[in-house]
Formats: structure tokens, C-alpha cells, sequence
């Protein structure tokens, strides 16, 4: 039997990232002055949108986006399930704003070694046991560090089959399924610079039992900084123009629905939303309709991390999603409509995208 797992590490790493930025989009408080705060604008040369800040001049300045348009070719084999993976995945970040990732030798290394631990152990788990075979470090950032990566904030996921050496087709469906669930795109499409991808299965790793892992274990450098949107904008993933979109979500580590057996009653594709990083982000309605007839279709209440079953575990402030409560239908146009705030400025975005046969 070919069976697919997937799970996702939050990192502490991430969530300290979240509390500074908020730390610095936030005025200052008490003291009864009623001295009204100075607020510095900035108008970004690449776009001409204005920035705001209440903070200093710098900070309005460095809300002007810096999305990363173009990175080297990998030396990934053309013909591997890594090339196609980074490929796919930069595809969908480009063409909805989030910017590309490059290619890192050192967390390919990290995400190599995790892979063929887990295949070794015959597990599924973000943490390696010191003294098993394959050991590499004990949590993701310990193998980025034992790998030569300078970390400042990062992530992991994958995703495994059991039952099957088979990696053909496993890059394009790792990125797929995982863009498909809640909060692997959520990761999947932060505001990281680098990306290392493993593609493994129990031949190259040497292990008996058959089966497959897909690890991919995103970051940036503390002397990068991240990349992002301009301050005044928010994102939608799936955005118009995206194609091949999964119809349905059958399963998820964190489950997005606690309670609700995925196998036997899944979900649709995972609508994402993503503010400024730092901002607070809140949806107030979401509709999603067939492109051609209007047939709407039923959502679930649209999740920021004020309502998140985890609290702050794994979205962010600025993060949020939107959930149809049953699969969407292949081969199928639909437009997702999304109103909310972000900061308490309103937004709208619209989204036309068409699925796939899966």
C-alpha cells in the first residue's frame, strides 16, 4: 500500500520573528502624554507606494518590498524529482508575489541527511534520537547548523510514502499536496530566502523497509534578512493564473479540523492569506464560486491566529486561511473572493484559478 504522510515543524524561531516585527509596527503607550506620534512616510522608487511608519524613517523605508525575482539556475539534475520540486515551487511563489528561494547546497545536505534518517528508522518525525542510525541533529536547526548553514529563522516539512521505492512524479506531487493543506503553505509560502530539497528513498538511504521521503527545509541568514511584500499589500495563494491547483486535502499533521478524519471526509484546496509579516491579519468574509455558473461553494469560518485551534503555534499574525468543506471539482475554474484587514486597512482580493485532474 502507498500511503502519504505529512507534517510540519514549527520552529520557536519563527515565532520570536513574529513578536519582533509586531514589536516594531507597535506606537508607544502610557504615561498620559497626549503628544499625538510622529508618523514617517516613504514613497518606494520600485513601485511608488507609500509606506507608513510610526517607528523612524528606516522602518517606513524598509517596508518597501523586496521579493526576490530571479535566482541561479539549480545544480540539481534536470532530470531529479528536486529539480522539478524547486521548479514547481518557485513557479507558484513568483507568480503570486511571494518572491523566489534559492537553491542552498548546505540545507540540500540537511534535508538530504533527515530524509534518509527517517527512512532508516521507519519513521515520521522532525526530530532525530542521538545513537540511531543516520542521526544528524537532534531538530531541524541543529542539522542546518551541523550542515554549515548560519541561521537566523527557518522551517521544515515533508511528506513520506510507505510501501513503494517509487520516487517518479514525487517532486511535483510533494509541492502540490503540500500547497493543498493549511498550514504547509502557510510555510511553504513565508518570507524565506533559501530552500534545501531532498527527494529520497530506502535504496539511496540504504534502509530495508520500502518507501519514500520528501524533505524540504526553508530558511534565511541573519545577514539576508528576509524578503517580502510592501507593506500595504496582502497576498492570495492560490492567486488568478494558477493552474494544476489539488482538489482536496485527506490529511494533515498538525489536522486543520480537530476531530474530522481527513481520509474519510476531506477538505478542499487550502485558500491562503498572507499579510505584511508583523501585521495583523483578519478576514472578515470569503466566498468561492465556479468561474462559469456562479455555483457556490461551502467554506469554512476563515482562520487568522486570533481563532486558531494552536493559538500561536504555527500562523503567524499576519497569516490566515480559508477552507472549502468538501474536495473541489477537477478540471474546474473557481473565483475566491476575500475581504478583510490587515492592520485595520481594509483589503479585498480576488483569485480565478482552475484545478487540476487530481
Amino acid at each position: 500500500m502507498k500511503t502519504l504522510i505529512t507534517l510540519l515543524k514549527s520552529k520557536t524561531t519563527w515565532l520570536a520573528l513574529v513578536v519582533a516585527l509586531a514589536t516594531w509596527n507597535c506606537g508607544g503607550g502610557g504615561g498620559g502624554s497626549s503628544t499625538p506620534a510622529t508618523t514617517y512616510t516613504y514613497t518606494c522608487p520600485a513601485d511608488s507606494s507609500v509606506q507608513t511608519s510610526t517607528v523612524s524613517q528606516a522602518d517606513a523605508q524598509s517596508r518597501c518590498s523586496n521579493i526576490v525575482a530571479t535566482v541561479a539556475t539549480p545544480t540539481y539534475s534536470n532530470t531529479s524529482e528536486e529539480y522539478t520540486a524547486f521548479n514547481l515551487l518557485n513557479a507558484e511563489r513568483s507568480r503570486c508575489g511571494f518572491g523566489k528561494l534559492a537553491q542552498n547546497t548546505t540545507l540540500d545536505l540537511a534535508a538530504q541527511k533527515h530524509a534518509d534518517y527517517l527512512l532508516l528508522n521507519n519513521s515520521f518525525t522532525h526530530t532525530e534520537t542521538n545513537g540511531s542510525a543516520g542521526f544528524y541533529g537532534i531538530n531541524a536547526w541543529d542539522r542546518w547548523s551541523a550542515a554549515g548553514y548560519a541561521w537566523s529563522t527557518g522551517s521544515e516539512g515533508y511528506t513520506g510514502f510507505t510501501g513503494t521505492s517509487s520516487m517518479t512524479g514525487n517532486g511535483n506531487y510533494t509541492i502540490r499536496t503540500l500547497l493543498a493543506i493549511p498550514y504547509h503553505s502557510a510555510e511553504m509560502l513565508r518570507n524565506y530566502r533559501d530552500v534545501g530539497i531532498a527527494i529520497r528513498n530506502n535504496t539511496l538511504a540504504g534502509a530495508v523497509s520500502s518507501g519514500t521521503r520528501q524533505v524540504l527545509e526553508y530558511a534565511y541568514t541573519t545577514a539576508q534578512g528576509d524578503q517580502h511584500q510592501n507593506g500595504t499589500a496582502t497576498l492570495i495563494y492560490p492567486c488568478s493564473g494558477t493552474t494544476g491547483v489539488y482538489t482536496s486535502n485527506t490529511g494533515e499533521a498538525p489536522t486543520p479540523v480537530p476531530g474530522r478524519n481527513l481520509a474519510t471526509s476531506p477538505l478542499g484546496h487550502a485558500i491562503t492569506i498572507k499579510a505584511y509579516p508583523g501585521n495583523t491579519l483578519a478576514i472578515t468574509s470569503a466566498t468561492l464560486v465556479t468561474t462559469v455558473g456562479g455555483v457556490a461553494v461551502t467554506l469554512r469560518t476563515p482562520i487568522t491566529q486570533a481563532n486558531d485551534p494552536y493559538g500561536t503555534t504555527y500562523l503567524g499574525t499576519h497569516e490566515g486561511y480559508i477552507l472549502p468543506d468538501a474536495p473541489l471539482a477537477t478540471n474546474t475554474s473557481y473565483t475566491a473572493t476575500v475581504n478583510g484587514t490587515s492592520n485595520g486597512v481594509p483589503f479585498t482580493l480576488t483569485s480565478v484559478f482552475t484545478t487540476g485532474g487530481i
